[in-house]
């Protein structure tokens, strides 16, 4: 009997706890952008463009929780843009992340919403942006069953950018305090795409060799290839325009 296993841990715990000063924090004032995962950061990578053409800003530093998103970015030729893993959201490593970089301005991606995090840069009055926020109606209805620290939490946002109209009213309903609709906000230039296909291309390749798949004899679930590019390449978005026969 024939199986195909894909397996994969991103390991990240050692690298969160040590890694988010592996790189020297340098004089001047820095932006500071955090997304989850590939989707969040490629959405922002044209505005990251734009920023690192601005004389007045020194560095921009952008934080996410994986390895793919890391490896994605590195493709990208970004002279004044480092990236490090985001901490532990515990009140200590927190502490000390904010400590060592001292940012000038956070902005946080979609929907992450880490309560350590938050509270300390909230103590530290560093403004904060939640920037093309996304809140499902299942996040909304769990963040509903702890109302009075969903309102602590949102209340930490200075401005808040929902992506649609859905989000727009959950964010107004726990107790964010600005609000401004701007739309989705996913920008989808040739390059971001370029990027997209030559990470689904390594897979496809690995897929159709003949040394790990007989493709005769095996039938691949589609589902199984769709749960693959979204849990482990963390896409937001795919579609398939050709199958195993």
């Amino acid at each position: 009997m024939n199986k195909i296993i894909i397996t994969g841990s991103e390991g990240l715990i050692g690298k969160k706890v040590a890694n988010f000063f592996s790189k020297k924090r340098l004089s001047g004032k820095i932006l500071w952008f955090h997304g989850s995962s590939v989707g969040e950061i490629l959405s922002v990578i044209p505005l990251i463009e734009r920023l690192e053409k601005n004389k007045n800003i020194k560095k921009i530093l952008i934080t996410s929780n994986t390895l793919s998103s890391s490896k994605v970015l590195s493709k990208f030729k970004l002279k004044k843009t480092i990236h490090q893993f985001f901490p532990i959201d515990s009140n200590l490593l927190t502490k000390k992340f904010l400590k060592y970089w001292k940012p000038s301005i956070a902005i946080f991606i979609e929907s992450e919403i880490w309560p350590n995090m938050l509270k300390n840069i909230n103590k530290q009055s560093i403004p904060l942006i939640l920037l093309n926020a996304r809140i499902t109606k299942k996040s909304y209805n769990r963040w509903k069953m702890i109302p009075s620290m969903s309102k602590v939490l949102f209340k930490n946002f200075d401005i808040c950018l929902p992506q649609n109209y859905e989000t727009n009213k959950y964010l107004k309903s726990l107790g964010a305090k600005k609000i401004k609709f701007i739309g989705d906000k996913k920008f989808k230039d040739r390059r971001l795409r370029q990027v997209i296909a030559s990470e689904e291309s390594k897979f496809w390749k690995f897929i159709s060799n003949k040394k790990y798949l007989n493709t005769k004899r095996i039938k691949l679930d589609e589902r199984l290839l769709l749960n693959f590019f979204k849990t482990i390449k963390n896409y937001f978005y795919l579609k398939f325009v050709n199958f195993f026969k």
